[in-house]
């Protein structure tokens, strides 16, 4: 999940979330500054999940109020029966809300209603448009929704390196009320994870396609990508968010792990290019040794949140939700842990001891964090995603997605639920 803006007292940030919550349970259309809107502790330099989501897309006024999640998923989730998930079901639906989003460029949005705050405007966000899209693969029909964006996404690279923008980087936009006209807001959360992500994409298409060709088309394009993915990372083998905020994030880093995997792959068997597949291997290996051996807390027996640019790290707190708590969980769905590992189960039960009702929905955070359940469909935890996917369907999807559902959620409810189709049928 993204983080946003510049570093502030945890306290003010979690009043201004509720606050902004509260207005939009009210009908009221929250927009803030990303560059204002972080969290974490004075001076720590962690960015604020919570107001950034909000920032970013807060638009419909309809969604639920954490306590009325809980009840909404409160029936049968935790009475020790197999939950009946229509997995199929679910897959379709999802798959036509997240390709009812792109707009005519091949721009895929936030959200499916502009954000009024914002003078109507839709937020263009890649990051949250790739999760959604990787989602959208496990129908594979929909695949033309893919190729579009990544279109698109070639079309607005930043092809020359300018100060704070790496080469092969693509900002965030918005775009206008008539779903048409798109303006660059000059930012992006990040560059690290935006490439990343956008290789991940690549490779999913190219399995579930079989097209390759168009891999093969865009080979330069391709490469630029990789490079803005590593163009922060520095002689520790960690990547800057961006050149303009110099904090190697764990989310960020292990996301970039899974997409040097991804290039590696992309070279090796769409280009055939084994030596450029070696240059990919070789960055893959000096980030896993970096996340394994420079982040990994042995006293706290969990994964430091990041390392700021003095070297020092943020030693994680397993009360705090978002980013501590969260953060610990993605090196396990990006593939930097086995899910049979030690690691990766002592992780995801400490997760789980801290934040049990996240599968209601119940966690302090409005947000459904849905990559919390493809994270334990990864893990083999039939139950507790099924109790997640049952209680989005009714406190969102049944309900026509209210917000704060978005496409990053809806992406991440996807892959959760194909993990667990995927499992169902093999049993």
């Amino acid at each position: 999940m993204r983080k946003n803006g510049a570093p502030r007292l945890w306290l003010i940030a979690a009043i201004c979330t509720v606050m902004i919550w509260l207005a939009s349970c009210s009908g009221a259309h929250p927009e803030a500054n990303p560059q204002e809107t972080g969290g974490g502790g004075a001076g720590d330099g962690i960015r604020s999940e919570e107001t950034d989501r909000d920032a970013n897309g807060g638009t419909s006024g309809e969604g639920a109020s954490d306590d009325e999640h809980f009840q909404a998923g409160d029936d049968e989730s935790m009475n020790g029966d197999r939950l009946n998930i229509p997995y199929d079901d679910l897959l379709n639906r999802e798959a036509e809300w997240i390709a009812g989003l792109q707009l005519a460029s091949g721009a895929v949005p936030m959200y499916s209603a502009p954000n009024h705050n914002n003078g109507a405007q839709y937020k263009i966000v890649p990051y949250f448009a790739h999760f959604g899209l990787l989602g959208l693969l496990e129908k594979p029909e929909h695949a033309t929704v893919v190729r579009r964006y990544a279109d698109w996404y070639f079309a607005h690279l930043n092809r020359e390196p300018a100060e704070g923008v790496p080469a092969g980087s693509v900002f965030d936009y918005t775009a206008d009320a008539d779903r048409r006209t798109e303006t660059p807001t000059g930012d992006f959360d990040s560059t690290d994870s935006y490439a990343a992500t956008f290789l991940s994409l690549l490779r999913k298409y190219a399995e579930a396609t079989g097209d390759e060709a168009y891999l093969i088309a865009h080979r330069d394009d391709i490469f630029l990508v990789a490079e803005a993915m590593v163009a922060t990372k520095e002689k520790d083998g960690l990547t800057w968010a961006k050149p303009s905020y110099r904090v190697k994030y764990l989310m960020d880093n292990s996301e970039v792990y899974m997409g040097l995997v991804d290039m590696e792959w992309i070279c090796r068997n769409v280009f055939g290019d084994e030596a450029a597949a070696e240059v990919w291997r070789k960055h893959k290996e000096e980030v896993y040794a970096a996340i394994r051996d420079d982040l990994w807390n042995e006293s706290r027996q969990a994964y430091a949140v990041a390392k700021m640019e003095d070297g020092k790290l943020h030693t994680p707190d397993w009360t705090r939700f978002y980013p501590d708590a969260t953060a610990q969980l993605f090196p396990i769905w990006t593939g930097v842990l086995e899910p049979d590992s030690d690691r990766a189960k002592e992780l995801y039960e400490r997760f789980n001891e801290h934040f049990p009702g996240w599968v209601k929905l119940d966690k302090g955070d409005a947000f459904p964090w849905a990559i919390i359940a493809y994270t334990a469909a990864v893990m083999g935890d039939r139950e507790r995603t099924d109790q997640f996917l049952d209680a989005v369907q009714k406190s969102f999807i049944e309900k026509g997605h209210p917000w704060p559902w978005y496409v990053m959620e809806s992406g991440a409810t996807m892959l959760a639920a194909a993990k667990m189709q995927q499992e169902a049928a093999a049993e």
